[in-house]
């Protein structure tokens, strides 16, 4: 039996659009949930009603016919260049979004996930019975088809 490792996964694209507006919605969780094909819906919680370090927000998922809820944590915040939140759990990922201008106006946006220890088995069986067999290369799909979107409701 093979051993599961740590995931550590980036795409990126750049998209025709500021930095400064590109990052509004990055950091917009509601509106970024809407871009994510895992993720359906996200709210600030604890008083949270905007990106700051330390915010914590609900994160409602699914795959499949199964579908979980998380409660991330901002953890780095620098304006219209970073954004990233960490996912609570055992083999939570840190989530990370970077924005960098182009000399054309544009915006270069790296999207990464580092999930630092493996995935349970558990949480593997579910991918698994919802037709997920390669994690990483559904997660690479889902955040190209995110910052797809991201550059679609930008430019819209």
């Amino acid at each position: 039996m093979s051993k599961h490792q740590p995931l550590a996964i980036t795409v990126e694209r750049t998209i025709d659009a500021p930095a400064d507006e590109v990052f509004k919605v990055v950091t917009d969780i509601e509106q970024l949930a809407n871009l994510s094909p895992e993720c359906t819906k996200a709210e600030w919680l604890k008083g949270a009603t905007q990106a700051e370090v330390g915010a914590v927000f609900k994160g409602h998922n699914k795959l499949g016919s199964s579908k979980w809820a998380t409660k991330p944590v901002v953890t780095e915040l620098e304006s219209d260049h970073v954004f990233a939140f960490k996912v609570p759990g055992k083999s939570g990922p840190t989530w990370r979004y970077e924005l960098f201008p182009t000399p054309d106006g544009g915006t270069r946006v790296v999207e990464s996930m580092n999930q630092e220890k493996p995935t349970g088995a558990f949480i593997r069986f579910l991918q698994r019975r919802n037709g997920v067999t390669d994690r990483e290369t559904n997660l690479t799909e889902g955040m190209e088809t995110t910052l797809e979107r991201l550059a679609e409701t930008v430019n819209a």
